[in-house]
């Protein structure tokens, strides 16, 4: 075959057509059959990769923000249950001893619980900590979360500079006593660390000089007090007053005879009971830690009964009978009668704001200084407030 005749053959078998260079199309399409389907898998796979990738990105942050989301339901939970703690703070709790616990179940709702525990410091101060946890039951969505709070027990600060502490004019007359000498409540066995210290029996005004029938009425004798002058000292007791405290009663008065009710371990609280001073068999001795603030919003007539703690009268007292009080008695008027067994352990504070009026103590009524008394009385009161500096805190 000729030189010529052979290069036609090649150019025929490798798809160049003479010296023009022009490539046969079939020849170039078997070259490159198969690299769109390369590229079309290469292009599905990329989508899908970025896609799962995307997928799980998502799954991510919606896990994470529900996740957040139960933990702050947690810890909202935590708080609830602070709050609720000292909104419904228990009178009790007031005679907890230090290093004492108390520990209760807060239902909050269907698969939300608090667990609160308050721990008595000192005798003014209280850690109170609680344990949120939301989801409860639903495996890893269940979240737990722990709040601390330290509070501090407020006390009003009602003066006690004497048995009876008056602004007006006072009567005291018939077989009555009214001693300062401090008297400890028969058988109230925690009394010696409120001390000892007397008192006088009586402190006035000066511009009303007590008309006192028998020197013998008065133990520790009267004292003219200029400072009774001001009326403002009957309503105004450190950070309370007169209006706060009614404010704050545990018991509305209406004049009936009190009682306490309950058992030896266990207290009923109504308007009728106003706490069990006496210590002697027989007695509701589940009510002796109960110490309430009783308001009388006008005047108030007494037969009878017994109770402890302040009590209140925003208007004029009458007692009848063998009525017995342990504690702090304020009374915004007078003393209308106070006879029969009238026995009081505290201090008796008269506004007599209708200085025309007279109160009058007759008959074998008893009055008896008691720093025991008056103590328990404003301890049984008190009401947490959150301490000033870094009161709260999170534990975890």
């Amino acid at each position: 075959m000729k030189t010529a005749d052979r290069q036609d053959v090649l150019d025929a078998a490798t798809g160049i057509a003479g010296d023009a260079g022009v490539v046969n199309p079939r020849v170039r399409a078997r070259q490159r059959r198969g690299a769109a389907l390369l590229i079309t898998l290469i292009a599905i796979a990329m989508l899908a990769v970025l896609s799962t990738g995307a997928l799980l990105g998502s799954m991510q942050e919606y896990r994470a923000g529900r996740n957040s989301l139960v933990e702050q339901r947690a810890l909202a939970v935590a708080e609830y249950g602070l709050n609720q703690q000292l909104s419904n703070w228990s009178a009790a709790r007031n005679a907890m001893s230090v290093g004492q616990i108390d520990s209760l179940r807060v239902g909050i709702a269907s698969g939300d619980t608090a667990r609160v525990s308050l721990l008595r410091l000192t005798s003014d101060l209280f850690s109170v900590t609680a344990v949120g946890r939301a989801s409860v039951g639903s495996g890893t969505l269940e979240a737990q979360r722990e709040t601390n709070l330290i509070v501090r027990i407020a006390y009003p600060s009602i003066p006690a500079g004497a048995a009876i502490t008056s602004y007006g004019p006072l009567e005291i007359k018939g077989s009555s006593e009214v001693t300062g000498v401090n008297t400890t409540p028969p058988l109230w066995t925690d009394c010696a660390k409120f001390g000892t210290r007397d008192t006088f029996a009586v402190a006035y005004n000066p511009a009303y000089v007590p008309d006192i029938q028998k020197a013998q009425q008065q133990v520790n004798g009267k004292y003219a007090d200029p400072k009774l002058g001001d009326p403002n000292n009957f309503v105004v007791f450190g950070d309370e007053t007169f209006t706060s405290l009614a404010a704050k009663a545990n018991v509305i008065a209406n004049g009936s005879s009190p009682f306490p009710s309950g058992t030896s371990s266990t207290c009923n609280y109504s308007n009728g009971n106003w706490g069990e001073p006496n210590r002697v068999p027989g007695a509701v001795l589940g009510c002796k830690d109960y110490f309430p603030i009783i308001y009388a919003p006008g005047d108030l007539s007494i037969n009878g009964g017994r109770g402890q703690g302040i009590l209140l009268v925003n208007g004029n007292l009458k007692v009848n009978g063998g009525f017995q009080f342990y504690g702090i008695i304020v009374v915004m008027n007078d003393i209308d009668k106070a006879n029969g067994g009238f026995e009081l352990y505290g201090t008796l504070l008269l506004r007599d704001s209708n200085s025309s009026d007279e109160s009058t103590i007759n008959g074998n009524a008893s009055f008896k200084y008691s720093r025991c008394s008056v103590a328990n009385a404003m301890r049984g009161s008190s009401s947490p407030v959150r301490a000033k500096l870094r009161s709260w805190a999170p534990v975890f």
